[in-house]
């Protein structure tokens, strides 16, 4: 037996409808309701139910997608960190801190794009980044060069 539906779950239905409509896949997803409606109607309850699913899919891989490509660059910047750092530094100043200062807004973008529910699979690796540049930095003498750029990454670091 089927039961009635209850006003919180069709205003729920309506919310999320309308933000599926509202998206970039609001077109495929009106397409998709029209011919459900049209050529199986007795198919819409599943037909949302895999609409649904296929959005959260959707959205789980699009943030596994992102650690993935944070931890790449993670792992190619601490690859060549040394000679990176080396060879900016005999440009001059300037250079080497615009260097640390892209790469610190590049990690710190992409960190934060990244849903808080996924974050954590990053942090051993920026972990590890920020370790390989403290024992560069001491290493190579820049201490007093790029202080004041790690900013950003040890306060995500803090979180």
């Amino acid at each position: 037996m089927q039961t009635p539906l209850r006003l919180a779950k069709m205003l729920r239905f309506a919310w999320t409808s309308l933000q599926q409509l509202m998206s970039a896949q609001g077109p495929a997803y009106v397409q998709f309701l029209c011919r459900v409606l049209t050529q199986h109607p007795d198919m819409l309850r599943e037909a949302l139910a895999l609409a649904a699913k296929g959005y959260h899919l959707r959205k789980i891989t699009e943030q596994v997608t992102a650690v993935d490509n944070l931890k790449g660059y993670l792992t190619r910047e601490v690859d060549n960190l040394y000679e990176e750092l080396t060879r900016r530094s005999q440009d001059g100043n300037k250079r080497l801190k615009a260097y640390v200062r892209q790469v610190v807004g590049h990690i710190r973008r992409e960190y934060e794009a990244i849903h808080t529910d996924f974050r954590h699979e990053v942090e051993d690796m920026l972990t590890t980044f920020m370790r390989v540049l403290e024992a560069t930095r001491q290493e190579s003498h820049f201490t007093t060069l790029i202080g004041g750029e790690l900013q950003p990454l040890t306060k995500i670091l803090q979180r």
